[in-house]
């Protein structure tokens, strides 16, 4: 079976060709996702052929093993990387698997305030890290929507306060930097966290910088307990087949899908990307919850049906204009003497 071998390549040089390359973004989180899938396929086809052929084969065999769609697509993508940066002429024709997206939950901007203000017993550290989590969740719930390792990799003198309060990011996804104003909640919460090293914002008790698979676990076991604490029920809690649960990431989702589905929301899908991060505002299609409001809104942005007014609002102003009318009246004068039976007015039994 004609092919290459995948044996001669290692891991430097195929990070030095990624990072090379104009159009492949990378930083130290996704070089660490990079390697790992780059290993994976490598040790695969170290004593095969690497063509269309044997990777269609292992596709067979990933499948019959329960492999999610999502990882069996990171490594089609990588194996499409290796074809294109070593230049092996391989024509990969397998497709990627269809993924089934899973509902996620959403917190509410006051459950997001509850669960971060909540104090938590955490011993030795009780006070600290209580500062420092009740910051690190009002950012990436109220404020920013960043992701995990994007607030971990901050350092104080990216805090900053110049004509206005704001916070820089540079462990982006995209390797692009990216400034976000802090709110004067936000902007309170991080001062109040006892500065351990000058070279993190969000460090451990004892002051070092966590590592982001540890900070990922912790982090959502914390904001899992907090949640409980304040009476969010365990169905919402708990992952399930078709539901994902509360976890850190739950902050970015909720942050998005509450400014996008906000009824007073006056920001543009652009805004939001550009604010979390995004460079496709495609991304932010998910976070829509689809439902009358949302056309209702659509409906009424139409001028020909801006006059148009709901029930509630001819209710509203029918209830001025009697206010307006009975004005002085002494049957609607606290003061006054003279009472009147509402059932009577309406019937006309009252003259003015």
């Amino acid at each position: 079976m004609a092919g290459a071998t995948l044996q001669p390549y290692t891991w430097e040089q195929f990070k030095t060709l990624l990072v090379s390359d104009r159009d492949i973004k990378t930083n130290n989180h996704n070089l660490d996702s990079h390697r790992y899938y780059f290993n994976r396929v490598r040790n695969h086809f170290l004593d095969i052929p690497f063509t269309n052929a044997t990777l269609r084969l292992w596709k067979v065999e990933l499948k019959e093993h329960g492999i999610e769609p999502s990882t069996f697509n990171k490594i089609k993508q990588m194996c499409d990387r290796i074809n294109q940066l070593f230049e092996l002429g391989i024509q990969i024709t397998i497709s990627r698997m269809r993924e089934t997206q899973n509902d996620f939950e959403v917190l509410t901007d006051d459950e997001i305030i509850d669960m971060a203000n909540l104090e938590m017993d955490y011993g030795k550290g009780k006070e600290y890290l209580n500062k420092r989590n009740r910051a690190f969740y009002l950012l990436a719930g109220l404020n920013a929507g960043n992701r995990l390792q994007e607030a971990i990799a901050v350092p104080w003198n990216d805090i900053r306060e110049d004509s206005e309060r704001y916070i820089i990011f540079r462990d982006t996804k995209n390797s692009r930097k990216r400034e976000v104003i802090l709110s004067n909640m936000v902007w309170e919460a991080i001062q109040a966290i006892p500065k351990m090293r000058p070279n993190a914002v969000f460090c451990s008790y004892r002051g070092e910088i966590i590592s982001q698979n540890y900070a990922s676990t912790m982090f959502s076991e914390d904001i899992r307990a907090r949640c409980r604490a304040i009476g969010i029920s365990e169905d919402r809690i708990a992952t399930t087949d078709t539901k994902e649960g509360i976890f850190f990431y739950t902050l970015r989702h909720s942050f998005a899908t509450n400014r996008i589905n906000d009824p007073d929301n006056t920001l543009t899908l652009l805004d939001l990307a550009y604010h979390m991060g995004h460079q496709d505002i495609r991304n932010l299609q998910r976070y829509v919850r689809k439902s009358l409001e949302i056309s209702k809104r659509v409906v009424q942005s139409v001028p020909a049906f801006k006059k148009e007014k709901s029930p509630e609002q001819l209710l509203r102003e029918a209830r001025q204009a009697v206010e307006r009318l009975t004005k002085g009246h002494p049957a609607f004068d606290p003061t006054g003497t003279e009472k009147i039976d509402w059932t009577q007015l309406l019937k006309g039994g009252v003259q003015a």
